[in-house]
């Protein structure tokens, strides 16, 4: 499960999404003070830190202002931050710190990009030890979503969370099934103003994931989606682009739609 920095770089993220990626934050955070240490991690060394030892992802977790850290942590991760960084003061990692807060989906969303749940920090701690939400305990000593139901769903996972593209595009169909043949809601812990369908959300970062990973079905969806303006987000030039390496990928339903268009 484990994955450095650069992970991105051997070929589980192509080289030119993540500098999309880095680019997004970089308008998002246009007028921050913290933008220059931003620039300097998202374009220049990815691995870069301040002068606490923290990477970018520890930084935003401990120094911006409430907000969706799980949102924030999806876009770190694609744009190349290592899941498993640890802040040389306490020893702590992401996972730690979405556990103090009782972030579940900042927690699932570290566990998609390969964080290792078994580190320990500097009082000899496991991530889990710090949760107070139960649900996040179990899913902090296993790795595995208690939502998931089905010996098929936890597979698929694990087979995503190592890297696997298709599963990472399975997993996407598994939160959106609202069958709950495969998994419970998580909405039903998880309560958050800033995420109204916590299901809806992983499935989307999934989504996300598995089309940076290049499936060709992920890349066909969010193209869809990216071009029509569902879950209310609307690029026509970007929903354009997924569905073109989609078809390159040889997607049909990707090149009949750019036929049309």
């Amino acid at each position: 499960m484990k994955h450095t920095a650069i992970f991105f770089l051997t070929g589980m993220l192509s080289m030119a999404h993540a500098t999309e990626m880095g680019d997004k934050i970089l308008q998002d955070y246009a007028d921050s003070p913290h933008r220059e240490f931003m620039q300097m991690c998202l374009n220049d060394n990815p691995s870069a830190t301040d002068n606490q030892g923290r990477t970018l992802l520890l930084y935003c977790l401990q120094e911006l202002p409430e907000m969706n850290y799980a949102e924030l942590a999806q876009r770190l991760l694609l744009a190349g931050q290592d899941p498993n960084a640890v802040i040389p003061a306490t020893g702590q990692t992401a996972l730690h710190l979405a556990a103090q807060r009782n972030d579940y989906r900042l927690a699932l969303r570290l566990l998609a990009f390969g964080a290792d749940c078994r580190l320990r920090d500097k009082e000899g701690r496991t991530a889990a030890a710090v949760a107070a939400l139960p649900q996040l305990r179990a899913l902090l000593r296993t790795g595995t979503p208690v939502e998931l139901k089905s010996d098929s769903a936890c597979d698929t996972h694990a087979e995503a969370c190592s890297g696997k593209a298709a599963a990472q595009y399975e997993m996407s169909l598994i939160y959106s099934d609202g069958t709950g043949e495969h998994a419970d809601s998580i909405s039903e812990w998880v309560s958050d103003p800033a995420i109204p369908d916590p299901d809806a959300a992983e499935s989307r970062a999934w989504l996300e994931q598995a089309a940076a990973a290049e499936d060709p079905r992920a890349l066909a969806e969010l193209g869809m989606r990216l071009l029509w303006g569902r879950d209310g987000q609307q690029d026509e030039k970007l929903g354009r682009r997924y569905l073109q390496r989609a078809a390159e990928l040889g997607h049909a339903g990707a090149a009949e739609i750019l036929s049309g268009l």
